[in-house]
């Protein structure tokens, strides 16, 4: 019989470089450690993970620009405040929310810089189309559980 190590998951570091704008906008998306339930879609989870946002907000942790909740996971753009890590900024909302709610989010989160307003206008239609795509609504604008934050354009 044999035996397969398997390759061991890598921790990446969510640090924004000092290359990178104050005011970047990211592309985030974090996931339940259960997937293929719906957790997240739901007036209370949502109400919930929504308040949340808007309590970072107003702690200048960051500003949403868009937030699309799915069953299962959420995606975001947003712009750190460069005096907050954006580890730091994730992690909190993230435990908050799974106290409030009573679920486990998956360790860690995805991230990518948006680089130009194309990009960004082109992430914002793949977001909203998201509930779509997945067969959860016939059209974009009948998603109940998302949030147009601060103006999507650079």
């Amino acid at each position: 019989m044999y035996s397969y190590m398997l390759p061991e998951r890598k921790k990446l570091s969510h640090s924004i470089p000092s290359w990178v704008d104050d005011g970047a906008v990211f592309f985030i998306t974090i996931c339940c450690q259960k997937r293929g339930i719906n957790t997240l879609c739901n007036p209370t989870a949502y109400h919930t993970l929504l308040q949340a946002l808007h309590h970072y907000e107003e702690k200048q942790w960051f500003r949403v620009r868009l937030f699309v909740t799915m069953p299962d996971h959420v995606h975001l753009l947003m712009v750190f405040n460069p005096q907050v890590e954006m580890s730091k900024s994730i992690g909190c909302w993230k435990s908050y929310c799974a106290r409030e709610i009573g679920f486990i989010w998956q360790r860690g989160y995805f991230d990518h810089r948006i680089r130009n307003a194309t990009g960004l206008l082109e992430k914002a239609e793949y977001l909203v189309s998201n509930p779509v795509r997945a067969g959860l609504i016939e059209r974009a604008d009948d998603w109940a559980y998302s949030y147009k934050g601060t103006d999507l354009r650079q």
